[in-house]
């Protein structure tokens, strides 16, 4: 049986890797009990000049985008 908090860990550690690689400044929200995500949507967020990337990490499945639809005609 896979632990899934090691196996969101490992997940977060690829996605950071592969943005610090590109050249971007990415922050990670940590997971707690009671605050998950940014904006109740994305886990970290990636910084580069002026361009900023909502970046929603999954392991297992797809994310339904219909909430990012949502979030995206709010706030252009």
């Amino acid at each position: 049986m896979v632990n899934r908090i090691s196996k969101m860990r490992r997940t977060n550690e690829k996605v950071r890797k592969y943005y610090e690689s590109l050249g971007y400044m990415i922050y990670i929200k940590p997971h707690t009990r009671w605050d998950k995500d940014i904006f109740h949507l994305f886990d970290a967020l990636a910084i580069k000049d002026k361009e900023v990337i909502f970046i929603q990490i999954k392991t297992n499945k797809f994310s339904g985008t219909k909430k990012i639809e949502n979030f995206a005609k709010k706030y252009k």
